[in-house]
Protein backbone atom coordinates (compact mmCIF):
# COMPACT_ATOMS: atom_id res chain seq x y z
CA UNK A 1 0.00 0.00 0.00
CA UNK A 2 3.04 2.23 1.02
CA UNK A 3 4.34 2.03 -2.88
CA UNK A 4 0.94 2.74 -4.04
CA UNK A 5 0.59 6.15 -2.07
CA UNK A 6 3.85 7.60 -2.22
CA UNK A 7 4.36 6.77 -5.60
CA UNK A 8 1.37 5.32 -7.71
CA UNK A 9 3.90 2.30 -8.06
CA UNK A 10 3.77 -1.51 -7.47
CA UNK A 11 6.90 -2.51 -5.47
CA UNK A 12 9.45 -0.11 -5.49
CA UNK A 13 11.83 -2.24 -3.42
CA UNK A 14 12.52 -5.62 -5.49
CA UNK A 15 15.51 -6.96 -4.69
CA UNK A 16 16.65 -7.96 -8.27
CA UNK A 17 15.74 -6.89 -11.48
CA UNK A 18 13.82 -10.26 -12.59
CA UNK A 19 11.77 -10.67 -9.32
CA UNK A 20 8.63 -8.97 -10.17
CA UNK A 21 8.90 -11.74 -13.03
CA UNK A 22 9.70 -14.74 -10.91
CA UNK A 23 7.13 -13.53 -8.32
CA UNK A 24 4.56 -13.18 -11.07
CA UNK A 25 5.22 -16.56 -12.13
CA UNK A 26 4.61 -17.98 -9.37
CA UNK A 27 2.18 -16.40 -7.42
CA UNK A 28 -0.36 -19.15 -7.52
CA UNK A 29 2.31 -21.29 -5.80
CA UNK A 30 3.03 -18.85 -3.68
CA UNK A 31 -0.21 -18.04 -2.31
CA UNK A 32 -1.09 -21.65 -2.00
CA UNK A 33 2.06 -22.15 -0.14
CA UNK A 34 1.36 -19.14 2.19
CA UNK A 35 -1.95 -20.22 3.01
CA UNK A 36 -0.71 -23.56 3.91
CA UNK A 37 1.47 -21.79 6.24
CA UNK A 38 -0.90 -19.55 7.43
CA UNK A 39 -3.32 -22.22 8.52
CA UNK A 40 -0.01 -23.98 10.17
CA UNK A 41 0.41 -20.53 12.06
CA UNK A 42 3.94 -19.83 10.28
CA UNK A 43 4.63 -17.31 7.62
CA UNK A 44 8.24 -16.42 8.61
CA UNK A 45 9.61 -17.61 5.68
CA UNK A 46 7.93 -15.07 3.48
CA UNK A 47 8.97 -11.95 5.20
CA UNK A 48 12.22 -10.35 5.37
CA UNK A 49 15.76 -10.41 3.07
CA UNK A 50 17.46 -13.13 5.42
CA UNK A 51 14.24 -14.76 4.76
CA UNK A 52 13.35 -17.21 1.96
CA UNK A 53 10.70 -18.73 0.10
CA UNK A 54 11.92 -21.10 -2.56
CA UNK A 55 15.12 -19.15 -2.72
CA UNK A 56 12.68 -15.63 -3.30
CA UNK A 57 13.12 -13.15 -0.61
CA UNK A 58 10.14 -10.73 0.20
CA UNK A 59 7.56 -13.25 -1.26
CA UNK A 60 4.94 -12.32 1.57
CA UNK A 61 5.69 -9.07 0.69
CA UNK A 62 4.66 -9.55 -2.88
CA UNK A 63 1.33 -11.42 -2.01
CA UNK A 64 0.86 -8.36 0.30
CA UNK A 65 0.59 -5.84 -2.55
CA UNK A 66 -1.37 -8.41 -4.94
CA UNK A 67 -3.59 -8.19 -1.95
CA UNK A 68 -3.58 -4.63 -2.01
CA UNK A 69 -4.42 -4.52 -5.95
CA UNK A 70 -7.01 -7.29 -5.88
CA UNK A 71 -8.84 -4.96 -3.09
CA UNK A 72 -8.26 -2.34 -4.66
CA UNK A 73 -10.29 -3.95 -8.00
CA UNK A 74 -13.11 -3.79 -5.65
CA UNK A 75 -13.09 -0.87 -3.36
CA UNK A 76 -10.68 2.79 -3.35
CA UNK A 77 -7.57 2.62 -1.26
CA UNK A 78 -9.41 4.87 2.02
CA UNK A 79 -12.18 1.92 2.33
CA UNK A 80 -8.96 -0.62 2.02
CA UNK A 81 -7.13 1.36 4.96
CA UNK A 82 -10.72 1.60 6.88
CA UNK A 83 -11.53 -2.08 6.69
CA UNK A 84 -12.15 -3.78 10.19
CA UNK A 85 -9.64 -6.40 10.70
CA UNK A 86 -11.99 -9.36 10.52
CA UNK A 87 -12.84 -8.48 7.40
CA UNK A 88 -8.96 -8.28 6.06
CA UNK A 89 -8.71 -11.94 7.44
CA UNK A 90 -11.95 -12.88 5.82
CA UNK A 91 -10.95 -11.14 2.35
CA UNK A 92 -7.46 -12.13 2.53
CA UNK A 93 -8.13 -15.74 2.80
CA UNK A 94 -10.07 -15.30 0.12
CA UNK A 95 -7.77 -14.45 -2.07
CA UNK A 96 -5.20 -16.62 -1.61
CA UNK A 97 -7.92 -19.41 -2.23
CA UNK A 98 -8.78 -17.48 -5.05
CA UNK A 99 -4.41 -16.98 -6.29
CA UNK A 100 -3.69 -20.84 -5.34
CA UNK A 101 -6.64 -22.05 -7.60
CA UNK A 102 -4.80 -20.49 -10.25
CA UNK A 103 -2.36 -22.57 -10.43
CA UNK A 104 -4.42 -25.51 -11.32
CA UNK A 105 -5.42 -25.51 -15.16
Amino acid sequence: MEGLILSGEGFHQAPSPGWITLCRERLPEIAAAYLARLDGGDVRGFFGSWLHYRGIKYAGYFLGYRFIRYLEERITLREIALLPRARIGEAARSFLRRTAKAEVK
